[in-house]
């Protein structure tokens, strides 16, 4: 079967961290578009059906259930899981999807070894051992990276732009922006935040910003 529409197949691989635990959590759920290559990961203290269907009707019920799910957990694991979220959501009709083909096994098993090379990176710059707490960074980190098989990252591809992370990434000149106010600089009244425009963005990475009151330059 092959889909030109998101969301239309989609995967879920567990990845065993049985060998390196992080208090209860011991697998990572990885859940990837077909099409776009968008991935979210989720920590899991155990891969039963049940648990793993909770996470998946959180997604569903974010960006919309897939006609197709793929799993190479197995058939019954597969059946069973369905099967719970049809549970869970009565109105939910999804399938199993076919295995995939030899070609794009090789594409799976590197895409969770980027997952857990990135995963581990974090954990060593941040010196921690605490990886549930790291994925919903590397979550990020892999889906605005460039993919060669869709040529753009799957952010872009998922969301026809690419991802911001703050005022320096998408403030320009003429931009309305929304500053808050630190709480021993307002008064008990007074507003918590002010609404400013961009004037300039200057050579040094500094934004001069313009309100009611006077004007403001921000690193």
């Amino acid at each position: 079967m092959v889909f030109n529409d998101f969301n239309s197949r989609r995967q879920i691989v567990l990845i065993d961290f049985q060998s390196q635990p992080d208090r209860d959590f011991k697998f990572i759920c990885v859940y990837q578009d077909h099409l776009t290559k968008f991935c979210i990961l989720n920590p899991l203290t155990s891969k039963r059906a049940e648990q793993v269907a909770r996470v998946l009707l959180d997604i569903f019920c974010l960006f919309g259930a897939p006609a197709s799910l793929q799993s190479d957990n197995g058939r019954e694991f597969c059946n069973e899981l369905i099967n719970s979220l049809r549970e869970m959501w009565p109105d939910l009709n999804i399938v199993h999807g076919k295995p995939r083909h030899s070609q794009s096994q090789g594409s799976v098993e590197r895409a969770n070894q980027d997952i857990e090379n990135i995963l581990t990176t974090w954990m060593q710059d941040n010196n921690t051992n605490k990886w549930s707490e790291g994925l919903r960074f590397v979550q990020f980190m892999k889906n605005k990276a460039y993919h060669s098989g869709i040529k753009r990252s799957p952010y872009n591809a998922m969301f026809g732009t690419d991802p911001k992370t703050g005022l320096t990434s998408k403030a320009k000149e003429g931009s309305t922006v929304q500053l808050k106010i630190p709480d021993v600089d307002r008064g008990r009244g007074d507003p918590r935040s002010v609404i400013a425009v961009v004037l300039e963005i200057t050579e040094d990475g500094f934004y001069q910003l313009g309100c009611k009151s006077g004007m403001y330059k921000i690193y």
